[in-house]
């Protein structure tokens, strides 16, 4: 009966332990100060200009700022009115990269497919510290490695798919 209960309480502290490790917030490190580029070879590569996004100019591909005392939200925006891609980094004060996604989209909507992605390993070079600076020239050169994890039940392909985008904003002075 102990050999009983000793292996039960062993199964379940093994299976809690599973469930809590599948779960893993992904760590995405720190934001490096420094100007050398991306050198990653990747699927695509954007230039973002810093700029508002406005209802009379929806289109184009725009990042927009948004700096409070703890936090640097980047959003990348490439809309060419038939596709287009967002691309967001979430910033704290210690220049650690809390959060980063990825999203694209098409002008045809289907009714069962529904794309999913989930960035998996990211990095972000700044031209300075935005937190210790205000006014000056931000510039950004960052790539993102994403996960294509859209489950088609149409489809062959069973293998999950990887792709690799690269990006740079400039943001003039007194933008952000």
């Amino acid at each position: 009966m102990k050999f009983f209960r000793l292996g039960l309480i062993t199964l379940l502290l093994i299976s809690v332990s599973c469930l809590d490790s599948s779960h893993e917030k992904l760590e995405f490190g720190h934001a490096v100060i420094s100007n050398q580029r991306q050198d990653i070879k990747a699927r695509m590569h954007y230039y973002f200009k810093c700029d508002k996004r406005i209802e009379e100019e929806p289109f184009g591909t725009f990042t927009q700022l948004e700096m409070d005392n703890s936090m640097l939200r980047i959003t990348n925006i490439e809309n060419g009115g038939f596709e287009g891609r967002t691309i967001k980094f979430i910033i704290d004060d210690s220049l650690k990269i809390l959060d980063s996604n990825y999203n694209e989209w098409y002008d045809v909507i289907y009714d069962n497919r529904t794309e999913n992605y989930e960035v998996i390993e990211c990095g972000i070079n700044l031209n300075q510290n935005p937190f210790q600076s205000s006014g000056q020239e931000l510039i950004g050169d960052y790539f993102v490695k994403v996960k294509h994890t859209t489950d088609f039940k149409w489809s062959w392909k069973e293998k999950v798919e990887f792709f690799v985008i690269t990006g740079r904003f400039k943001c003039d002075k007194n933008v952000w």
